[in-house]
């Protein structure tokens, strides 16, 4: 669940810098993983058979 909650601070940060003049939202939640959006995090989250999507959570 920390590795899925890892999209989190992933999503603000590249809002952040698609709206730099926007307030970022403070995420204070537990994730595995860098938190700043970039090419290393997209090949991160996009790595063949391991896809963030894959890991949803399904109730």
């Amino acid at each position: 669940m920390l590795r899925r909650a890892h999209m989190i601070p992933l999503a603000i940060d590249a809002r952040r810098q698609k709206y730099p003049d926007e307030t970022s939202y403070a995420y204070s939640g537990e994730y595995i993983g860098e938190d700043h959006w970039n090419e290393h995090a997209r090949a991160v989250i996009s790595q063949p058979g391991d896809e963030y999507w894959q890991r949803d959570i399904t109730l």
